[in-house]
């Protein structure tokens, strides 16, 4: 009879062994596929790269004149941009001269145009205060204000934009009045919320 009992105890003991031992296998199983899915390209985070746009701003020198003709001349100031400056010396005469600078735009669009200036460069207290800017050889606007012998921003035709296509263009410069200097050129994007747009400061 005793032997008979421990047969049994025997029996439900490798019986409970076998079915712990397999509900283990079967949660080792389960967690081995999670892991799979989990690491499956599918189901990793997509970063999306955006390339940063490149600025079209340019700063064009004095010193990047194609051709000067006087009475323009390229003069020595220490409080110019690289120390050069494009003038009409006080006096000069009336004789016609020009300045020609050629850039390239990259992104087709809208755009401010600035010239920093130096009026009433004989210091005398002349008032002489402009010069005329033509663009691709197209309408010949003035670049004026009232700010005297000190370096500032002059905006083209007061600020507006102008529609530059992609590609080569040219800034004609001239003499309306002796006695001035510019030392560059800052043509930046024109936007029609002005708090859009960048003004130059001091020395580009």
């Amino acid at each position: 009879m005793i032997s008979r009992r421990i047969g049994v105890l025997l029996v439900v003991v490798l019986a409970c062994f076998v079915v712990t031992w397999a509900a283990l296998r079967t949660r080792n199983t389960s967690d081995e596929t999670t892991s799979t899915r989990s690491a499956s390209p599918e189901q990793t985070p997509r970063v999306d790269i955006v390339e940063a746009k490149e600025d079209p701003t340019l700063v064009i020198h004095a010193g990047e004149a194609r051709k000067i003709v006087a009475p323009f001349v390229l003069c020595e100031d220490a409080a110019a941009a690289g120390g050069k400056a494009i003038e009409v010396p006080p006096k000069a005469g009336e004789e016609p001269g020009a300045v020609e600078i050629p850039f390239t735009i990259k992104q087709e669009g809208m755009y401010s145009i600035w010239l920093r200036a130096y009026w009433g460069a004989d210091g005398e207290g002349a008032c002489s205060n402009s010069v005329g800017l033509t663009i691709d050889r197209v309408d010949t606007a003035t670049i004026e204000d009232a700010t005297y012998e000190t370096w500032h921003w002059v905006a083209y035709q007061r600020g507006e934009g102008v529609t530059l296509s992609a590609g080569e263009h040219l800034l004609l410069f001239t003499n309306r009045e002796d006695g001035i200097r510019f030392d560059q050129v800052f043509i930046t994007p024109w936007y029609e919320d002005e708090m859009d747009r960048r003004t130059p400061q001091g020395v580009e």
